[in-house]
């Protein structure tokens, strides 16, 4: 049996970046510009050198390519609270866009409000030499960690970014739009009296919601009692505590907008507890669609919040700019719009509203 000569080369020794550059005809040079996904090679010797690696089968090393340049092809994700749910939905998105890339992805954890957090921030690029960092809510806010990020010349991308969007790449959701929107669907069914419950009033996505909220009711021309609104913290515990507010107010609302899926089903619990059916006596609606919605009884009205295509676009960004594919100019931004998911906890109200 005769052998190929790419097959015999995978068999005698470990490939190297000459044999990639002598396969494609180019000079080893550029070869590693390509592997290592630098500007200044044309569009056609980059295709030549992509088509000889597949040929050869030539898996670059991490280790030999960090040697080779200055960067590690390590980048972080660094989160404050989030679910261990949504957890692995958002490292899923960022894990595989970033293995496409030969790059690996390390995790972890800091409170945004902690007075160290620039340190532990400024430890952990130094001691892993991340070549870029993604920055989930409300790490994404920290003044420290930008200042310490931007000082060490860091490439970082936000994910959901509150406030001063034109500092750097950021990618985020339209939460007034979608909150807006599911405001209408409910009012579409008949609501008139909606009670809306706020998560944390120190994330701008809590206060984006809530305005659009307010927006769609006013622009319906429906006025909004100060009674009507509650304060979360997105926990289920909160949900609870909000119903429990709504109930001792008398009358309860046909209606209960949440900010998140966790406190909806703290409303939907506690309320069926006390014998009020959902959604025939009460209708309830969340923000999300963790996995829990579609499993709960009823499954629940929600907004899909696309955490795997948006840790995904991250990931490319950042790619982007670790590599140094991205020069100066305004910074990348990608404002995904969101879906309404209609499901069994919102019908039309009944005619009269509860006593609780």
């Amino acid at each position: 049996m005769i052998l190929s000569r790419h097959a015999m080369l995978r068999g005698v020794k470990r490939l190297t970046l000459a044999d990639v550059a002598r396969e494609a005809g180019v000079s080893v040079k550029t070869a590693s510009r390509v592997v290592n996904q630098e500007r200044w090679v044309s569009a056609e010797t980059r295709l030549r050198v992509d088509q000889a690696i597949e040929r050869l089968g030539f898996r670059p090393s991490l280790n030999a390519r960090a040697l080779a340049g200055r960067r590690s092809f390590f980048v972080a994700f660094v989160f404050d609270v989030i679910t261990p749910l949504e957890l692995g939905v958002a490292l899923s998105g960022a894990i595989q866009r970033c293995r496409l890339a030969d790059y690996r992805v390390l995790v972890d954890q800091v409170t945004a409000s902690s007075p160290d957090v620039g340190r532990r921030i400024e430890d952990l690029v130094v001691s892993a030499r991340v070549d870029g960092v993604i920055l989930a809510p409300a790490v994404c806010d920290s003044e420290q960690v930008l200042e310490v990020l931007e000082r060490l010349s860091v490439p970082y991308v936000r994910m959901a970014p509150s406030h001063d969007r034109s500092r750097g790449p950021y990618v985020a959701i339209n939460d007034f739009r979608a909150a807006f929107d599911m405001t209408s669907h409910l009012i579409d069914l008949g609501h008139r009296e909606i009670a809306f419950v706020r998560g944390d009033m120190t994330q701008g996505a809590s206060r984006e919601r809530y305005e659009g909220f307010i927006a769609s009711m006013r622009h319906r021309g429906y006025p909004v009692a100060p009674e009507d609104v509650c304060e979360g913290d997105f926990t289920f515990s909160s949900g609870v505590a909000a119903f429990e507010r709504l109930s001792r107010r008398g009358a309860l609302p046909t209606a209960i907008f949440a900010s998140n899926d966790m406190m909806a089903l703290g409303i939907c619990t506690t309320a069926q507890s006390r014998g009020i059916r959902i959604p025939s006596e009460l209708s309830v609606a969340g923000f999300d669609d963790i996995s829990q919605a579609a499993t709960a009884q009823p499954p629940l009205t929600t907004v899909r919040y696309p955490l795997p295509e948006i840790t995904t676009t991250a990931a490319d960004f950042l790619i982007e700019l670790a590599s140094g594919s991205v020069s100066g100019g305004q910074p990348k931004c990608k404002i995904w719009d969101c879906e309404i998911v209609i499901r069994g906890s919102t019908v039309s109200p009944p005619d009269t509203s509860l006593s609780p």
